[in-house]
């Protein structure tokens, strides 16, 4: 996993025209036990670090970090930074795989990747608009093999109280992506929550890639940034199997058109 980010970090970087001394702020988080993996991608590099961890939500979880960093002044940019490996998360969660122990037909499979986002001052590509931090919510579900409905109530807690913070609706938005364990799952909470089947499936990603977990909210949105507009408004939910969730409008900026052809198409 260090390798990993060490490769998405500087390759954000290449993409970005800064040197990694440019970094002022690295936020990042793993499936180790202590954040081991983030820790060992900065050792020696004399980049400020904050370790997190929020499961599946850590990437939400730093981007916003990051966000309220920047634009509170205290650094001029942060990356917020995540990654995942099926064979060291899987040693201690679920299924250890020491155990050789018989894996559901509907269990999910941690995804082996990494990935990094660069958040600054300069008005360029898309724009985090507002955020809403989530409250642990916890219905007692015993169910380890049911993580949807242990994390769904965190997640519609903080939708709600996204759309009631901003005196939104979901027809305001483009665009919407969620976590998405499973594509049923993610289809039917968009339906619930009140989103048409034209402003989700851009985002949906799991019945081709699978479950991405920390991973799966930031490749959707980058396939939605693949064909969004500028002036586009982008709804953004993000839940862990902590029970806690983070909520984001990301507004799409007229820079996007240029930037996205810097890198491969997410599809």
């Amino acid at each position: 996993e260090q390798h990993m980010q060490q490769l998405a970090l500087k390759k954000l970087a290449d993409k970005a025209g800064i040197m990694l001394d440019d970094i002022q702020l690295v936020l990042s988080g793993d499936l180790l036990n202590q954040c081991i993996g983030s820790s060992f991608t900065l050792r020696n590099k004399q980049i400020p670090h904050l370790g997190l961890y929020g499961a599946c939500s850590t990437m939400a979880e730093s981007l916003l970090l990051a966000s309220m960093t920047v634009s509170g002044g205290f650094a001029k940019n942060a990356v917020a930074l995540t990654s995942s490996h099926f064979a060291s998360s899987e040693r201690q969660y679920r299924f250890p795989l020491g155990y050789g122990g018989q894996r559901t037909s509907t269990a999910q499979w941690t995804v082996t990747g990494s990935g990094a986002v660069l958040l600054t001052l300069d008005n360029k590509g898309p724009k985090i608009k507002s955020a809403t931090i989530g409250v642990i919510t916890d219905y007692g579900i015993k169910d380890a093999n049911n993580m949807g409905a242990a994390m769904a109530p965190a997640a519609f807690a903080t939708i709600s109280t996204h759309f009631q913070d901003f005196q939104t609706k979901p027809e305001d938005y483009d665009y919407a992506c969620f976590h998405q364990p499973n594509g049923k799952f993610y289809l039917r909470a968009g339906k619930k929550l009140g989103f048409s089947s034209e402003q989700i499936k851009q985002g949906l990603l799991t019945p081709n890639i699978g479950n991405t977990y920390s991973g799966a909210v930031p490749l959707a949105l980058s396939n939605i940034l693949d064909v969004a507009e500028p002036g586009d408004n982008i709804f953004v939910i993000s839940y862990g199997s902590g029970a806690g969730s983070d909520g984001f409008t990301i507004t799409v900026k007229d820079e996007i058109v240029e930037r996205r052809e810097l890198a491969p198409k997410t599809q």
